[in-house]
């Protein structure tokens, strides 16, 4: 995965971390890991909802922005942030 959010990630680490790359690394490695279990409950809760008599179709670019608005865009650095944000739109 090369991007310039990729890239903005790892400068970020250059900045901050004695091993930039090692920590860049696994920061990438864990916010992998994260967009792809995002992207399966956003799965299952659409799944569920299809199945409910008393719900509309999950809007699924909409649930997907609301959140990482509202949970991981405080909890993670701009960097990571914008890294995951990418990786959760391509799933």
């Amino acid at each position: 995965m090369t991007s310039q959010n990729t890239e903005a990630l790892v400068d970020f680490c250059r900045e901050r971390f004695e091993a930039p790359l090692a920590v860049a690394d696994r920061e990438l490695g864990l916010i992998a890991n994260l967009a792809e279990a995002i992207g399966r409950a956003l799965g299952e809760w659409g799944d569920l909802l299809a199945r409910m008599e008393l719900a509309q179709a999950l809007d699924g670019p909409r649930a997907r922005a609301l959140v990482l608005e509202t949970v991981f865009d405080e909890t993670l650095a701009p960097p990571a942030w914008r890294v995951l944000d990418e990786l959760v739109e391509a799933a």
